[in-house]
C-alpha cells in the first residue's frame, strides 16, 4: 500500500523527481512490495494535485530503471527487488543454490571492424557546437588569477576540481564520495591501468560480453585473467557471475551497456551489489556517457546505492565536451583511496593544473550543464534523423539501445554479417558489429551530420542488397 507522499512545490527539485524519488524508496523500503500496482496516473494526478505529465514523467522514469513494469488494461505493477541487508546473512555457496538456471553461452569479446574513410565511430562526437568564447575565457581568468598554478598540484588532483566534481556528481548522477576519494587522470584507460595495479591480488576479472574492447586490453596487458561474462536484458549477468568464484573485480556498464545499450534494471543493480559483498569483490562502474539521454533523465549511479563501499565509478569528459579532452576521474571505495595514497605516494597528476582549473570553473559556472543540454538535443535530432533514414532504406531492419548514449544496434535480420562486412568494405564503409552469423551493427551517430548521414546510409543499403544477392546466388550454385 501506498504511504502518504508530501511534496514541495517550491523546491529546487522538480515535482516529477520528488513523486519519483518518495515511490522509489517506498519500494526500495518494502513499503510497496513486489507485484503491487500504483495508483493510475489520473488517481495519483488528482491525490497529489499535480498534472498528468509530472505523474507520467515520474512512472516513466521508474519504468526505465526497472522499478516497475507496464501491464496492459491493469496498470504499473512493482517489480522484484532484491534486499540488501546491513550484513551478509547468507554465504555465496549458500545464494547461488536459489539463483534460477540461466543457459545462455558466452559471447566473444571481439568486434569485427572494416577501417575505411566512412565509420559510423562511436568515439565521434559533436565538435562544432564547443563553446570556444566561454573556454577561452575562463583560460584568460584562470592564467591571470590563480596563484601557484605553475607549481607542483596535488597527485590526486586539484582540489578544487574535486570539489566541483564532488558537487556535480552528488547533483546529477546521485554519487556519493568527498574530495579525498576521487583521482583525476589524463583519460578512463590510464584510470583503469591504475585501479588494477592498485588491486593486484585480484587477478581474475568480470567483463560484459560483448562490451568495451579497451578493457580486455588492458586486463590482457596487465596479466588479468579475463572473464566474459554474458548480458540479458537487464544487463550483466549476476547468476553467471555466481559460477566464477575466482572473479573479485567486475567490470560494467550499467547506465547504457556497451555495446548493446542496455540500461540496468534496479533489480539486476541490488544482484549485483549483494554479488559485491558476499565475493568480497568490486565493481568497476564505467559512466562512460551517461549525460545523454533522449526519454527521462540520466539514471543514478550504482555507485549511489552502494552502501558498502564496494563500487569504483568511473567518469570522463571526452565524450561530453571533446575527445582531445583527456580529462577523466575515478571515485574510489575509501578504503582503496587510502590504499591509493599509499601505493602511489609520489605519483604526479596526469592532467595539467591549468586544465584541471579551468574545467572545475566550466562545471561551477553552469557551463557545462548548458553544453549537455546543447549537445543532447544535437545529437536527438541527428539520432533520430539516421533512424528514419536507415528503416526507410533498408526494409526488415529493426533499431535498439537508441534511448540514450551516442550509439545504438541495428539489427538486419536475415543479413549474414560476414558477407556485409565484406562489401561495406568494398564500398569504402567501416562497419563494427556484434559477433554471431547475423548482422548487427553498432551505430555511432554523434559526428554524423544529415548529409553525410545520407551518403552513408545509401552505401549501407546498397551492401546489404549485395548481400542479400550473394546469398541467393550462393543458394542457386
Amino acid at each position: 500500500m501506498i504511504s502518504l507522499i508530501e511534496l514541495e512545490p517550491n523546491a529546487k527539485e522538480p515535482m516529477y523527481q520528488q513523486i519519483y524519488r518518495a515511490l522509489t524508496s517506498q519500494i526500495m523500503g518494502g513499503t510497496l512490495k513486489e507485484g503491487e500496482y500504483l495508483p493510475s496516473k489520473r488517481v495519483l494526478c488528482d491525490t497529489l494535485n499535480v498534472s498528468h505529465s509530472t505523474v507520467e514523467s515520474a512512472y516513466a522514469l521508474m519504468l526505465a530503471e526497472g522499478y516497475i513494469e507496464s501491464i496492459p488494461r491493469k496498470g504499473y505493477r512493482v517489480l522484484r527487488i532484491l534486499a540488501l541487508p546491513d550484513e551478509t546473512e547468507t554465504s555465496l555457496a549458500e545464494n547461488s543454490q536459489h539463483l534460477p538456471e540461466d543457459d545462455s553461452s558466452n559471447q566473444s569479446d571481439d568486434f569485427s571492424i572494416s577501417r575505411q574513410k566512412l565509420s559510423f565511430s562511436t568515439s565521434s562526437v559533436e565538435t562544432a557546437s564547443f563553446p570556444f568564447d566561454s573556454w577561452a575565457r575562463l583560460y584568460r581568468e584562470t592564467l591571470y588569477t590563480y596563484p601557484g598554478l605553475l607549481e607542483k598540484g596535488d597527485g590526486q588532483g586539484d582540489l578544487e576540481l574535486r570539489e566541483s566534481l564532488c558537487n556535480f556528481l552528488s547533483e546529477y548522477r546521485a554519487v556519493r564520495c568527498t574530495p579525498d576519494q576521487i583521482v583525476v587522470g589524463a583519460g578512463a584507460s590510464y584510470l583503469l591501468d591504475l585501479i588494477m595495479k592498485l588491486m593486484p591480488e585480484r587477478k581474475a576479472v568480470g567483463v560484459e560480453s560483448p562490451g568495451y574492447p579497451g578493457v580486455f586490453k588492458a586486463g590482457h596487458f596487465l596479466g588479468r585473467d579475463i572473464v566474459p561474462i554474458s548480458l540479458d536484458d537487464q544487463g550483466i549477468s549476476v547468476k553467471e557471475l555466481y559460477t566464477h568464484p575466482e572473479v573479485r573485480l567486475c567490470f560494467t556498464t550499467p547506465s547504457h551497456q556497451f555495446p548493446t545499450g542496455v540500461t540496468m534494471s534496479i533489480g539486476r543493480r541490488s544482484e549485483l551489489l549483494l554479488w559485491a559483498r558476499q565475493a568480497d569483490a568490486y565493481i568497476i562502474e564505467d559512466d562512460y556517457d551517461s549525460e545523454f539521454r533522449y526519454q527521462t533523465r540520466p539514471t543514478p549511479a550504482l555507485q549511489g546505492i552502494d552502501t558498502k563501499d564496494r563500487v569504483i565509478f568511473l567518469g570522463t569528459f571526452s565524450r561530453s565536451i571533446a575527445p582531445s579532452i583527456r580529462i577523466a576521474y575515478a571515485v574510489l571505495p575509501r578504503p582503496l583511496a587510502n590504499r591509493y595514497r599509499k601505493v602511489f605516494r609520489g605519483y604526479d597528476c596526469t592532467v595539467s593544473r591549468l586544465e584541471q582549473q579551468v574545467l572545475s570553473r566550466f562545471l561551477n559556472s553552469g557551463g557545462y550543464s548548458r553544453h549537455v543540454r546543447r549537445t543532447t538535443r544535437i545529437y536527438k535530432e541527428r539520432k533520430e534523423y539516421l533512424e528514419k533514414r536507415l528503416l526507410d532504406a533498408i526494409p526488415g531492419a529493426s533499431i535498439s539501445g537508441s534511448d540514450a548514449g551516442l550509439h545504438f544496434l541495428l539489427h538486419l535480420s536475415g543479413t549474414d554479417r560476414e558477407t556485409l562486412l565484406h562489401k561495406a568494405k568494398e564500398e569504402g564503409l567501416s562497419l563494427m558489429s556484434l559477433p554471431g552469423s547475423e548482422a548487427v551493427l553498432v551505430i555511432g551517430f554523434a559526428g554524423i551530420v544529415p548529409e553525410k548521414a545520407d551518403q552513408m546510409v545509401s552505401l549501407l543499403a546498397g551492401a546489404v542488397r549485395c548481400a542479400g544477392q550473394s546469398e541467393d546466388t550462393d543458394l542457386l550454385n
